[in-house]
């Protein structure tokens, strides 16, 4: 690994910095554009260590998760810049294919936000359960308390997802939790528990409110 100064050139497809490196593309995660950086290589991944200069494009992330959860990439872009760089993902993609078509300006497709996740389960190191996301290209779990791109229909996932967390981790240390949002209330998965288990959470009060169905997969 070697520590070296960077200049970001472009964002990649999945959102990451692009600087070229002595031997090919670098990739640093959570860097911008016309950005000079401090990062750590190895290979064609880099970790930035520091920003020498900032992109005016720049952004205070609105997550106090971002940067450790693996869930979004570009919450420091710029609203704009953010759409024209994600328009030009769809036009290069049908340019490789021989495709003329024209494309119209992004069209925000997030709405209330998302109506489904997957929580991981983990058992940690206090001998308690930690309930979150991945970090990202990492086993590594980052446990959350609220998750901001959520719609306001998932807000008692996460409680009931703690909840159920709290019961199944003695038998199971690691496991996961999909929520979705149905029109009757919350749908759980609950995936990788083992069957062996009595079942005291059919009288939580906090699981019969909120969700209206669970299986176990």
């Amino acid at each position: 690994m070697a520590r070296i100064s960077l200049d970001i050139g472009s964002l990649g497809r999945l959102g990451e910095g692009v600087a070229q490196g002595q031997n090919g593309p670098v990739f640093v995660p959570f860097t911008l554009p016309g950005e000079k950086i401090e990062a750590d290589v190895e290979g064609d991944r880099g970790t930035v260590i520091a920003l020498q200069h900032i992109s005016p494009e720049r952004v205070s992330p609105p997550c106090p998760y971002f940067g450790r959860c693996g869930g979004c990439s570009l919450q420091h872009f710029h609203r704009r810049p953010y759409e024209a760089w994600k328009r030009s993902l769809i036009i290069s993609a049908l340019m490789k294919y021989g495709v003329s078509a024209m494309v119209g300006p992004l069209v925000a497709g997030h709405g209330a936000g998302r109506r489904r996740v997957i929580f991981h389960v983990r058992l940690g190191d206090t001998g308690k359960p930690e309930i979150g996301f991945m970090a990202a290209r990492s086993h590594e779990l980052v446990g959350i308390d609220a998750c901001l791109v959520l719609a306001p229909q998932m807000h008692a996932a996460l409680p009931a997802g703690s909840a159920l967390a709290d019961i199944f981790i003695a038998g199971t240390h690691s496991f996961d939790l999909q929520f979705t949002a149905v029109s009757g209330g919350l749908d759980c998965d609950i995936r990788g528990v083992k069957r062996s288990f009595n079942r005291p959470w059919l009288s939580l009060p906090i699981l019969r409110a909120n969700m209206i169905s669970a299986a176990f997969l």
